[in-house]
């Protein structure tokens, strides 16, 4: 006996802005060891559809996860040769994947947890192909995270990434990505309220040569967006942030570049909590105060054809700032939230804006 619903959904992408459609709550069996799940979402600016359909088998000690796609991706903004002008290049891509996710207690402090993956899939440009290539791609991943609480309430992790499509097993491919984020998260009871703060650290590169590495090698923002990617641990599935009024760039500027760093630090609190309020089909959850500081930047550590390389300046990081209240609400599984936000990129000015999002627990 099975069952399963649909869920509809506006997101919004980096390169062609919203999409429209429906993400599947999971087709699950009875003994719950097997789990497919279907998200279709079409672009309001393109006929290009975003597709997936995932398949989980848990009834084994190592999960296994098969996935069928076919994607958009962002490819950043390049000059047109014709006129030199910048345009936004997006690429087509659809293939298979495979990987295993396996957790395990080191001891009682220590959880050690991975992920190891290949994903074979055929890139197509949707401008003429030059400066990146296109064609069939074949890339294995892993990621690995340490967590260690030392504290009933404190948590430190740490997560490492590498991503590599090299010439090994590619013709049109050569290059790897490597990720790296420390985190410390503590939970405490602030004015009898249930407070999480979070500080963490990361850093990431891609290196490769340059005629068999995508144009768009890193992308930094002042804010983090839901800007997906292969190897993810973040349950939101999509955030859409609208600009308001004030300074736009604080939404809105990306900065391009081989190599990155950003510091984070959050806290978070509820304002009010069980609200035991129906609104529509609907939950009022609860009202969180949101607060962050973001610190860091991106820069050319090698020299590209787009871009000769320039030392490290820690003055040319980017400090911006924020704080929103959000609204939670609840339906079957299904976590949305909805708020506004304030926030400052430091020597351009204040922005408001408007936020939506949902959080799957399934």
């Amino acid at each position: 006996m099975v069952s399963t619903r649909v869920f509809p959904w506006l997101g919004d992408h980096p390169a062609q802005g919203y999409q429209i459609g429906v993400i599947s709550v999971p087709l699950i069996d009875d003994l719950q060891n097997h789990l497919v799940r279907g998200t279709i979402l079409f672009n309001l600016n393109s006929s290009w559809p975003d597709i997936n359909l995932t398949y989980t088998n848990t009834r084994y000690r190592l999960p296994i996860q098969l996935k069928m796609f076919k994607n958009l991706v962002y490819n950043g903004w390049m000059p047109r040769p014709t006129d030199n002008k910048d345009i936004t290049h997006y690429l087509d891509e659809f293939g298979a994947q495979v990987q295993v996710k396996h957790s395990m207690a080191i001891n009682h402090l220590t959880t050690l947890s991975y992920v190891l993956g290949w994903k074979t899939s055929h890139i197509t440009p949707n401008q003429p192909p030059y400066l990146t290539p296109y064609g069939v791609k074949n890339e294995p991943y892993v990621s690995g995270t340490i967590a260690i609480k030392p504290l009933k309430d404190l948590v430190l992790a740490t997560r490492g990434t590498v991503i590599a499509p090299l010439s090994w097993y590619n013709t049109h491919f050569n290059y790897h990505k490597v990720r790296a984020r420390m985190s410390i998260t503590y939970d405490l009871m602030l004015f009898e309220r249930q407070t999480t703060i979070e500080a963490s650290a990361s850093y990431g590169h891609t290196r490769g040569e340059p005629d068999k590495t995508f144009y768009l090698k890193e992308l930094y923002t002042p804010i983090i967006t839901a800007i997906s990617n292969a190897v993810s641990t973040d349950q939101r599935l999509n955030r859409v942030r609208e600009h308001l009024l004030g300074e736009r760039a604080f939404l809105y500027r990306s900065i391009f570049g081989d190599t990155y760093f950003r510091n984070v630090a959050a806290i978070s609190t509820p304002i009010l909590t069980e609200m035991d309020k129906q609104l529509s089909i609907f939950y009022l959850n609860k009202l969180d105060l949101n607060l962050f500081v973001n610190w860091g930047q991106t820069w050319w550590a090698t020299t590209w054809p787009q871009r000769q390389a320039q030392p490290f300046d820690l003055k040319q990081s980017i400090l911006a700032y924020a704080g929103s209240v959000d609204l939670h609400l609840e339906n079957k599984g299904v976590n949305c939230f909805i708020g506004l936000g304030l926030g400052n990129l430091v020597g351009e000015g204040l922005a408001l804006y408007s936020q939506a999002g949902f959080t799957a627990l399934f």
